[in-house]
């Protein structure tokens, strides 16, 4: 999907031919925001799955797993009144499709992709702590771009105009993030009380 945001800007680029002034063409250029807030959005919730799947599939034993996702199990079959407790849910591999659906809903739930709330996911969801730790990039610049993204998203034409070169930057850096947290979550997956194997191709050197 990042190309499309490239042909966002590339016709943004092309529209104005260089004009100065006032800008009529600015909305080309919030739309790349965005959309590429939604395609972090999207690949941070697909990693995320896929990374769970992964290592629930490598356990034969849900004591074998992160100490952050037997909490989830727990708090999803207990309830105060004992008899309305379902344990039975978590026999066998149930425990896998429990913990699936746990991560499906959240996942569903998502759509604050900044550092604070990313990080909470992951090492809920997967027991990974402080994936935004893994970043280059600032957390407080993550978090300005996800704001931009809320702001243009709710106040439309009222909303700061972007210009081409944060555009592109903001591509860039989305670009970098998500290839850091991909190798973030594979380093994590590839530890041998987790998957204890490499979990796809590695992303970057």
């Amino acid at each position: 999907m990042l190309p499309e945001v490239e042909r966002l800007v590339a016709s943004h680029k092309e529209l104005r031919k260089g004009k100065k002034g006032p800008d009529p063409h600015n909305a080309i250029l919030k739309s790349s925001v965005l959309l590429l807030c939604a395609i972090w959005e999207l690949y941070c919730e697909a990693v995320l799955e896929e990374a769970v799947e992964k290592l629930l599939n490598s356990k034969e034993n849900v004591t074998e797993l992160p100490e952050a996702i037997k909490t989830q199990l727990i708090q999803a079959v207990y309830d105060k009144n004992v008899w309305k407790s379902d344990p039975l849910k978590l026999a066998g591999f149930g425990w896998r499709d429990v913990h699936m659906k746990i991560v499906g809903d959240k996942c569903a739930a998502f759509n604050t992709p900044k550092p604070t709330p990313l990080d909470d996911l992951f090492k809920k969801m997967l027991g990974l702590k402080e994936i935004s730790k893994s970043w280059s990039t600032s957390n407080g610049e993550i978090e300005g771009f996800v704001t931009l993204r809320g702001e243009i998203a709710h106040r439309g034409t009222d909303a700061s105009s972007v210009s081409r070169e944060k555009a592109t930057h903001y591509k860039a850096m989305i670009s970098k993030t998500i290839t850091e947290t991909d190798d973030a979550v594979y380093d994590f997956l590839k530890l041998a009380e987790n998957c204890g194997k490499a979990p796809w191709q590695k992303t970057s050197k």
